[in-house]
This record gives structure tokens, sequence and C-alpha cells, in this order.
């Protein structure tokens, strides 16, 4: 069986999460035989909504045992869900519950262990067909019946929803949907005050509306878990001439439990220091960050709404950091260090990366993230090698100059020693002059001997001043 394409099609790339190495050689094998590219292997579940929002994926194969702070469903859920990409599981023989979940939240497919190449590929191509046939109807309902307020608050950066005079809520937007973790069906036609209330009023009656918005505000999340949140409102009349609806736009408000001071002594340090800084906590949310951070942010285009979200639902977050490193560093509570080269508009850029863990209570709460460009420094070591190798070849050079030189001194004082011998030295006006150039010769060869050791000499001071600055 094989993969038929048009000629100008490219071949579907396919990103595998999956921890299993005997699953993802296999599966590997299987794929590039048929002609799919397999984009690369991510064994953590956060990992791999970090890669698929990074963009260029088509399908993901995900384990549903593979490793991760989230579990597969979860991670599966939020790639189909944000990025629009189809998902398939690998599933054991008794993940019977599994199963159950996969078929319930609509995922495109699943094949069991042990798996034959062809349920591999006819599983792979009955997801893809899906998935397109998916987009082209939704595509269609869309110019079919078009929302004008639903498609303006799609393209707001943050959850949001819609609200009317009776209090309950019209729409939501997908940014909302997970946010929240709740659908549309759970969330439409209730109101807004079962999701929205105040710690410092106490109130969450629905039958209450608010006058304004309070301070203190929360949302509860499915389990009844609450979490503070700062909310902007206002009428739709921006999106069109209704007075009849207002407009919600929700953010995390990170900042609530922190204290002002504790806050502002983060600021403090890292904006005094020169490299790139910030903090991920365990459930990789970004804490506290410096301007030069921010500014690097605003380069990859990422917005301020997504520096609230987990950064592995942002893809950007790929071209800078590995979830892998924070996985590591929460589990082994070790400080990590490393080095990783880059290619960007033909230049060439190299980063210094330390992962400093910050414990409370014995246990690894955030890691602070430190990004040094030492790219100019790895240009001056580069540098400095070519020199020390060129220092090097002349010294050799040089060396064997010096010992050419000790064997025609050598030859001199025999013809000193001849002369000095030779009876007609004080007679013969030929032996007289021979012998004052041979005393001249053997004066320049002592003057060129001290030269020689000065050089030497401050060859080796300079050799290590400079080996010792390369090293710090």
């Amino acid at each position: 069986m094989g993969v038929f394409r048009g000629r100008n099609m490219k071949p579907k790339r396919i990103l595998l999460a999956i921890d299993d190495i005997a699953d993802a050689m296999e599966l590997k094998l299987i794929l590039r035989k048929q002609g799919y590219e397999v984009l690369g292997l991510s064994v953590d579940s956060c990992d791999a909504i970090l890669q698929s929002g990074a963009g260029n994926v088509d399908l993901v194969i995900i384990e549903s045992e593979v490793a991760g702070s989230i579990t597969a469903i979860n991670a599966a859920k939020k790639i189909k869900m944000t990025f629009g990409i189809p998902v398939i599981f690998i599933i054991g023989t008794s993940d019977r519950e599994v199963l159950s979940e996969i078929k319930k939240c609509g995922f495109e497919g699943f094949f069991i262990r042990p798996f034959s190449e062809d349920e591999v590929i006819i599983t792979i191509e009955q997801a893809l067909k899906i998935n397109s046939a998916s987009r082209k109807l939704k595509e269609k309902l869309e110019e079919a019946n078009i929302d004008p307020i639903k498609s303006e608050i799609e393209k707001i950066p943050a959850p949001t929803l819609t609200v009317n005079r009776r209090g309950a809520v019209t729409r939501i937007n997908k940014e909302m949907e997970l946010f929240s973790g709740f659908g549309k069906n759970e969330m439409i036609g209730k109101k807004i005050l079962s999701f929205l209330g105040s710690k410092e009023t106490g109130r969450n009656n629905e039958n209450e509306t608010f006058p304004e918005m309070p301070d203190n505000l929360f949302f509860r999340l499915p389990g009844n878990k609450k979490i503070p949140v700062r909310v902007n409102t206002g009428f739709v009349r921006d999106y069109s001439d209704n007075f009849e609806e207002q407009i919600f736009v929700i953010n995390r408000d990170l900042n609530r439990d922190q204290s002002y001071d504790s806050g502002r002594i983060y600021d403090l340090i890292f904006n005094s220091m020169d490299e790139i800084v910030f903090s991920v906590d365990r459930s990789y949310h970004i804490g506290h960050y410096n301007n030069k951070f921010s500014n690097l942010a605003k380069k990859l285009k990422i917005t301020g709404f997504q520096l609230e979200r987990p950064i592995y639902e942002t893809g950007a977050f790929s071209k800078i950091v590995d979830i892998s490193d924070y996985d590591e560093v929460f589990r082994t509570s070790h400080q990590k260090e490393k080095k990783c080269r880059y290619t960007t508009n033909g230049e060439n850029i190299t980063l210094d990366y330390s992962f400093i863990p910050v414990k409370e209570n014995g246990t690894v709460s955030s890691v602070i993230t430190i990004i040094r460009d030492v790219t100019d420094l790895e240009e001056a070591k580069k540098h400095f090698e070519l020199i020390y190798r060129e220092f090097t070849e002349r010294q050799d050079v040089m060396k064997s100059l010096h010992t050419g030189l000790g064997d025609i001194r050598t030859a001199l004082y025999q013809l000193i020693k001849l002369i000095e011998n030779n009876r007609e030295k004080d007679t013969d006006p030929t032996f007289m002059k021979v012998a004052i150039l041979t005393k001249e010769a053997e004066k320049k060869l002592l003057s060129f001997d001290m030269e020689w050791k000065k050089y030497e000499s401050e060859f080796r001071a300079i050799n290590s001043i400079a080996r010792q600055k390369l090293k710090k």
C-alpha cells in the first residue's frame, strides 16, 4: 500500500509523541517507507503541544502513556482544539477507559499495539480525510451563516465571551474554551455568575448581576477550582450596533497572590542583569521576566496573553526553550547548563543557557532561566585559536632559524680558533681581516641571543594571560 500524491503535493508531516523507543523506531520506518515526513520525536506531552504549535504539522501520533505533566488525552485536546491538527492514539489492548475517552472526544483514530504497517497507513489516511472533510464543512457553514460578532471575538487573543441583559452567556471564543476547560454547550445559556465570582464580596448568586466589575474576581474551572482573573467589559457596539449584549475579556491575574515587595524585588534583580531572564513555575507558566525577555518575546511575536499561558501552548517558545530541560530540573533539583547554536537570517547565533531551580519547602517551585548571547565570545575564541596556531607555527620557524644560527656560530668559533692557532695571523693581511670579521659576527650573534631570549619570555607571558582571559 502506498501514499498517492499529485505532482505538486508535498508529503504530509507527522509529529510522533512517543516515549517507547521500540514503537517510535518501528513507526519511523513505516512512515518514511510510505513517503510521509517524520518531523521529530517528542517524549513529553507538553513538548508535543509546543511542537504542534510551532507549525508545519499535519498530524500527530501520540502514545496514551506518554510522559508529561498533563495526560495524553488533555494534550491531544489542546492540539486538536487550538491548532486544528488531527490526532491518532497508540493504545494497549487493556486500555478500555482510554479508548472510551478517545471515542468520546472525537479524535480522528487509533491503533492498538502490536500494530501492522497496513493498520498504521489506513488509520493515517482516514484521519487526514476526516480532518480535511471537517474543515471544508466548517468553512461552508461559516460562509452560509456568518455571525459578525462571533467572527470578531475569535480574533481577540484572550478568553472572551458575550453576555445578554439577563446575564446569560451567548457566545464564547476558542481561547475561552481553552482557558476554562468548558465547551460551548457547557457555557452558552448559563448565567455568567456561574463562572465568575468575587472573593471580596463572596458573591456568586446566579440571580445577581454585577453593576460594575469588582476587585478580586475569580473564575470557576471544572471541579470547582478557582483562579484569580482580571476582567475587561464593554458593550458590543464596537462590533455592531447592539447594546443588548456585553463583552467580557478575561485574563489570568498572575500577580494577585504575590506580595508587592516580592514582585518588586524580582523585577529589580532581573532588570539589573544584562542577560535575558525569566522564571517558569511547575505548571509551565512564566512568572517574572525582565525587559530583555519582553523584547525577545516581541521579536518572536508572542503576545501578552500568550505570556500568561503555559509555554507549551505557544509554538514560538520552541525557538528558545525545550520543555525537557524544565522537566529535568524539576525532577532532579539540579542546576543545568547548556549551549545551543542557531541560524537565523543567515547569521549564526550561539546562546548559553542556565536553568536554576528555586526551592520552597524542599521542592522546586520554579526554574529561573538565564539566556546569554555568547556569539561574540565564541567568535573571539575562534579568532584567538587561529592567532595562537599562527604564533605556534611562527615559533617553530623561529626555533628552526635559531638552530641554524647555532650551527653558524659553531662554524665561526672553529674558524676563530683556526685563525688564532695560525702563526701567520700577525703578518698576513688576509688572515688579519678574517679575524676582525669573525669577531664582529660573534658579537652580533651574542646580541641576537639576548633579543631571542627576550622574545621567548614575552611570548610565554602573552600566551599565559590570553589563556587565562579566555577561560574567564
